[in-house]
């Protein structure tokens, strides 16, 4: 049973990605490179693949700081703040982006909703579809006959695209810094 529901999972997963639109990639990367310093916030889950993609853009060299942690600096009119909110209607989120807008910050996100705050309100936004994600065929009975389409339940799949996303965008940032897998061990910790 367990192989089943991690091919369908990978199935829609691959769905939901091959689904984004590449143009809002290309602005987004351009537009991450040009600001002073990156900001990066998400909740609950989203937080982790928030937390997961500050880690790597701090390896690349870029000054990042995850907002709600000890050490985050206040943010300044050249920086720019990235949001991951499966909804984009978080309150904390919805907060952020008028405080944010009110300083004249970037506001960049990733969210599946297109009628949420985020959407609506930020610079530059990237779209993950997962309401196209149904699954076919008998799926565990349907998850046992509640006729349940959904691949994953509650933001599982936003959370996992998301991820693998992120991941994905920083091998594009990499090719525009020039950096190379090396450079980004040279930042990676040491003294763990």
């Amino acid at each position: 049973m367990i192989k089943e529901v991690i091919k369908k999972y990978i199935q829609g997963l691959e769905k939901t990605l091959t689904s984004i639109d590449s143009d809002q990639t290309e602005e987004l990367v351009e537009e991450i490179i040009k600001v002073n310093r990156i900001f990066v916030f998400g909740a609950g889950r989203s937080g982790l693949v928030g937390k997961a993609f500050a880690m790597r853009l701090m390896h690349l060299g870029l000054e990042v700081f995850f907002i709600g942690e000890t050490v985050t600096p206040s943010i300044e009119k050249d920086d720019g703040i990235f949001f991951v909110s499966g909804s984009g209607n978080t309150l904390s989120v919805v907060n952020m982006i008028k405080a944010s807008k009110d300083k004249g910050v970037k506001v960049f996100g990733l969210t599946a909703q297109k009628d949420g705050f985020l959407f609506q309100n930020a610079d530059n936004v990237v779209y993950i579809d997962t309401e196209n994600i149904e699954t076919s065929g008998d799926y565990l009975t349907m998850q046992i006959m509640g006729s349940y389409r959904k691949v994953a339940p509650l933001g599982t799949t936003f959370e996992s695209a998301a991820l693998v996303y992120l991941d994905s965008l920083v091998v594009l940032l990499m090719a525009k810094l020039n950096k190379t897998e090396e450079d980004l061990r040279l930042k990676h910790a040491n003294i763990e």
